[in-house]
This record gives C-alpha cells, structure tokens and sequence, in this order.
C-alpha cells in the first residue's frame, strides 16, 4: 500500500473519532513530523557522505603524493644503477689482476706478450 493510501485511511478513522477539525489537525501535525524526520534523515546522510568523503581523502595516496614518490624512487634507481656501474668495474679490475691467466690473455692481445 502507497503512502497516499494509508494518508486516506488514517484520516477517514481519523475523522470517524474527532471529526473533521481532528482529524485534519492531526494529519498536518504528522506530515510536519515526517518533514521533519526527512530533512533530518537528508543531513545525517549528506554529514555522514561528508565524514566518508573526507576520511578516505586522508586515507588514500593522491595523484601528488603518487608524483612525488614517483620522484623519489626515479632518484634513488639512478643512484643504484651508478653504483652497481662502480663496483662492476671494481670487480671486473679485481678479477683480471688477480687472474694469471686473464692477465696473459690481456698481454696477447695487446701485443705485449708473444
């Protein structure tokens, strides 16, 4: 049964025990109070999409949050990669002079060693 119909209802019963005067009076008193529970319903949903709205902006990453660690990370790859540059040359000196054999290889190809 739709709101219209039970509005109808009410006021007929309402009308049999208090007459017309009554029952119209009491019908406005109730629409007021359902206005009034609507309008309150619409704040605390409205406040309540506002709380949800600003606790998940705090919460999630934003796009500049995003662009700095992009940054940050961009940063420290370069760095990475020219240390991991330094100690493969390090190591590959390392290797060769500690390498009888690559050293005699090295001394063949440059010419020094026949």
């Amino acid at each position: 049964m739709d709101m219209v119909a039970k509005h109808v209802r009410l006021y007929q019963r309402l009308e049999e025990k208090l007459g017309k005067k009554g029952a119209t009076e009491i019908i406005d008193i109730l629409d007021e109070g359902l206005d009034l529970v609507k309008k309150t319903a619409e704040s605390l949903c409205l406040q309540k999409k506002l709380e949800v709205k600003d606790e998940l902006s705090k919460e999630l990453a934003s796009k500049g949050d995003l662009k700095a660690t992009e940054a940050a990370l961009t940063g420290d790859i370069k760095s990475m990669k020219a240390e991991m540059r330094i100690s493969f040359i390090v190591l590959l000196c390392v290797v060769v002079l500690l390498n009888r054999d690559s050293l005699e290889l090295i001394g063949k190809l440059l010419g020094l060693i026949k």
